[in-house]
């Protein structure tokens, strides 16, 4: 009997055009990790029988939830932004410059792990998926990832896939070395680390009677931007003068332009998340060389 193994896994994504159904074709993902499952929990109940035994436990709701890590890349990764942000605006004629906005909705995806290993490869479809929260870190020398944290309605196993032809999509990756950081238009070279963290302010809790304890929507609240930027301890006047703004704290955009060069893939090819609304809280320095803002 063969064993899965990583190595052996395999991740199909596909749009929903209605709230946890999986549509006819899908697209085959490259990731890193990925800890979405279903769950139902069995719960203590406080009903009393004479003595001190207890009594069956009851079931709760199906949980399904967990974390996709992606790679950070300029072709691939448009899919993931498509599913936290809908179908970007285009303009341009190659290269072309697609953006992404916060919209009145959030699509829906159906979320596949294939278990090719197996026997009998066996095929764990999630659908009514939506990306919960997004995070990102750059800088350092680590690979440039992105954790998506989702929450979903439903968990099905089958020996077969919804989309027995999907395809893979290449990634163009990008590397941290590849970003730079702007403020207000300017240049920003003292920073060793920017984190990036959005929620998307879903409600998890809309568990229908009748619905066989799934989830029978999940609608989308106020999205909520944040993160941290840690920068070089070079002098007191920068630090000073981003905190006070002249006793206005006024806001400022924050950029991370990340440019993919030809000797890595296709010329052209660029990633930009922008903040366009940027208020900055102090946080202080950490150790002898460090400053530490946050931002929203």
């Amino acid at each position: 009997m063969a064993q899965q193994t990583g190595a052996r896994s395999a991740m199909v994504i596909g749009f929903e055009s209605t709230f946890g159904s999986a549509p006819a074709t899908g697209m085959k993902m490259l990731f890193n990790t990925s800890s979405l499952k279903g769950t139902r929990p069995l719960n203590s109940p406080a009903t009393l029988r004479g003595n001190r035994n207890p009594v069956m436990p009851f079931r709760g709701n199906m949980d399904v939830s967990g974390d996709i890590v992606v790679p950070v890349d300029s072709d691939a990764f448009g899919w993931w932004l498509k599913a936290m942000f809908g179908a970007p605006t285009t303009a341009g004629a190659g290269p072309y410059t697609h953006t992404y906005k916060v919209g009145d909705t959030q699509p829906s995806i159906a979320v596949e792990h294939q278990f090719l290993a197996l026997d009998t490869p066996q095929y764990f479809l999630y659908e009514g998926c939506k990306v919960s929260t997004f995070a990102m870190e750059i800088g350092g020398d680590g690979e440039l990832v992105a954790t998506l944290s989702m929450v979903g309605a439903t968990e099905t196993i089958d020996t077969s896939s919804f989309d027995g032809t999907a395809t893979e999509k290449a990634i163009n990756r990008l590397h941290n070395f590849h970003a730079s950081l702007t403020e207000g238009g300017s240049a920003f070279a003292d920073a060793t680390t920017v984190s990036l963290n959005v929620e998307f302010g879903l409600d998890t809790e809309q568990f229908v009677i009748g619905g066989g304890g799934v989830r029978g929507a999940i609608p989308e609240g106020v999205v909520v931007v944040s993160g941290q930027l840690t920068a070089l301890f070079k002098d007191a006047d920068h630090h000073r003068e981003k905190h006070e703004r002249k006793a206005g704290y006024r806001d400022s955009r924050i950029a991370v332009p990340a440019e993919q060069p030809g000797d890595f893939g296709a010329a052209g090819d660029f990633g930009h998340p922008g903040f366009p609304g940027v208020l900055r809280g102090r946080r202080g320095r950490v150790g002898d060389c460090c400053g530490v803002d946050e931002f929203h």
